[in-house]
């Protein structure tokens, strides 16, 4: 699995002539293609001890150029400095595909993994969809290794991307995007509201409507926002992320929630083995309330999740990923495998 802005990088190379290009040219062509904004490209700051000031998105782009040269994908010219070019392997992994064009790239038993747009694999295939769960690249200032979608134009990037999806769920269908909240106003500690304006926009556009919002609670989340948590300490370290769930039809909807029952704890199921409560109180007004012998007597499989997911970024599906991309000299992406397979879970029967 290639990231979006390493495929960039080498696409760029493919569309050259002869394959070969120096930087400015690489950075130019990446700019005019909105692949990365202009002015970081041209944005320096401090880097290192000596905090001498450098582009650090032209140097994340140099970066690339080294995982593809390791990849056995790019090569100097040794005739000049700072040109470089595909190599023959290069050429032959990144050769755009035709236009409405599906390939595979791979299959389990599990499933099919395919390499195309949303729009163009959904214009050959016609399948049924109980669930589609995403996590789209992110509209961060800094783009990571599989690149950034520009805030200014977030909400069209995602409409573009989810509208053939919607049209194949079924009714009752979901859609579930884990989007970030650390998203700020440019140089401003307030963050962006542009996940209102997304949840708006899938509504009115699409016709979706919105189930829940699901805070993904990660602490292992490395600390940040860094600037305004760590160095201007206005803010307290982040850790979760939003999943919005939609769906085309809530009467109808799919999930259940007796498939990611939790084991009762040993307090609870003592009391359930004691036949239920032997209180006979009020709380809140009258909103709850505890019946003698009734509250908490049925002996149930489990109880019911809470709307907050608690993963971490460590488990072990994730670990044996990584470790099976290595050996193949392959990068890695940092999507976590243990929420999908939850969220999977709930959805399929």
């Amino acid at each position: 699995m290639k990231s979006l802005l390493l495929d960039a990088v080498a696409k760029a190379y493919a569309k050259a002539d002869s394959s070969t290009m120096n930087n400015r040219t690489l950075f130019e062509m990446l700019a005019d293609e909105q692949v990365v904004a202009r002015d970081e490209l041209a944005r320096k700051s401090p880097v290192g001890r000596a905090g001498r000031r450098h582009s650090v998105m032209q140097r994340q782009l140099r970066w690339h150029q080294q995982t593809l040269k390791h990849l056995g994908l790019l090569e100097r010219d040794p005739q000049r400095r700072g040109v470089w070019r595909l190599t023959g392997e290069g050429k032959r992994q990144f050769v755009r595909p035709a236009p409405r064009k599906v390939l595979l790239g791979f299959s389990t038993e599990l499933g099919i993994a395919l390499w195309a747009s949303a729009e163009d694999a959904f214009s050959v295939i016609d399948v049924p969809l109980c669930l589609a769960l995403a996590s789209p690249p992110y509209p961060i200032a800094k783009g990571r290794a599989y690149g950034r979608a520009p805030l200014s134009d977030y909400v069209d990037f995602i409409c573009k991307l989810t509208e053939p999806i919607v049209r194949h769920l079924v009714p009752g269908g979901s859609l579930v995007l884990n989007v970030s909240n650390d998203v700020f106003e440019p140089e401003m500690p307030a963050r962006s509201i542009y996940l209102e304006r997304l949840v708006v926009a899938l509504v009115d556009r699409l016709g979706l409507h919105l189930v829940d919002r699901l805070p993904w609670v990660n602490l292992s989340k490395p600390p940040g926002p860094v600037r305004y948590a760590s160095l201007e300490r206005t803010h307290l370290n982040s850790g979760w992320e939003p999943c919005y769930w939609f769906t085309t039809d809530p009467r109808r909807l799919k999930s259940d929630n007796r498939r990611v029952l939790i084991e009762h704890t040993r307090r609870q199921q003592q009391l359930i083995d004691a036949g239920g409560e032997q209180r006979q109180r009020s709380f809140s007004d009258g909103a709850y309330t505890l019946r003698s012998g009734r509250s908490f007597a049925n002996d149930t499989p489990g109880r019911i999740a809470r709307n907050v997911l608690s993963f971490g970024h460590a488990c072990a599906g994730q670990q044996a990923y990584k470790r099976a991309a290595r050996a193949l000299g392959l990068p890695v992406h940092t999507g976590h495998l243990s929420r999908r397979r939850w969220f999977a879970s709930w959805w399929s029967s």
